[in-house]
């Protein structure tokens, strides 16, 4: 088994080098396959105080917004699940400064058990997962540590940053759980989960796109 998941591990990663590459020329689009149900549309997330940058031909923003909505399906206007690293990192460098860059790891999400190559970005309070299983790596979620947002972002203006588990319970859809101590409160539908310890009452982590279930 280990030396199977090590085949696949040596044979998914390779197209993660697109993250670190430089931007596509304006005539070469990436596409992937992602986890069933994070790929996003193209609109822009409802009640989005300003309008988010959209892509040059160059690959990166024409323009920064002032603020960056974050939603289950998008960060800012660009699409979870189809926009590549070397479009979606300017807009967060811009504010944040340099990307973390992690460790490779296999994902699988509950709607599709195919694995997914994976390498996390990560900023102070932020960070973007971007996915391949075979093509270009795009942008695939994203997390918001909510004891520490950065400035410069909001959460779609139709829900809260940080209520209380409770608070959750009213709100239309959503699915709790526990695992491993963490407790989850998920709003399928918008592709948004809290999730804090189990003992907390409120949560402390923010994530948006697909779950996926790594290592």
């Amino acid at each position: 088994m280990k030396t199977r998941v090590a085949a696949l591990v040596a044979v998914c990663l390779v197209p993660l080098a697109a993250c670190t590459s430089p931007a596509p020329s304006p005539t070469s689009t990436p596409s992937t396959t992602v986890p069933s149900g994070s790929a996003a549309t193209t609109t822009t997330p409802g009640n989005s105080p300003t309008p988010s940058a959209s892509p040059t031909s160059g690959g990166r923003p024409s323009a920064l917004p002032a603020v960056v909505v974050l939603s289950g399906t998008a960060i800012g206007n660009l699409p979870l699940g189809k926009a590549p690293a070397t479009v979606v990192d300017p807009l967060v460098v811009a504010r944040l400064g340099k990307a973390k860059v992690g460790q490779p790891e296999l994902c699988r999400s509950a709607t599709d058990r195919t694995a997914l190559a994976t390498v996390e970005h990560s900023w102070p309070g932020f960070a973007v997962r971007y996915g391949s299983s075979g093509s270009a790596a795009v942008a695939i979620g994203w997390t918001v540590d909510l004891t520490d947002v950065p400035d410069g972002f909001e959460l779609d203006a139709r829900l809260p940053w940080r209520p209380t588990f409770s608070a959750l319970k009213h709100l239309d859809g959503v699915e709790f759980s526990t695992e491993s101590g963490v407790r989850y409160a998920e709003l399928p539908r918008e592709r948004i989960t809290w999730s804090g310890p189990v003992a907390a009452a409120r949560p402390d982590t923010l994530d948006g796109g697909t779950r996926l279930t790594c290592g």
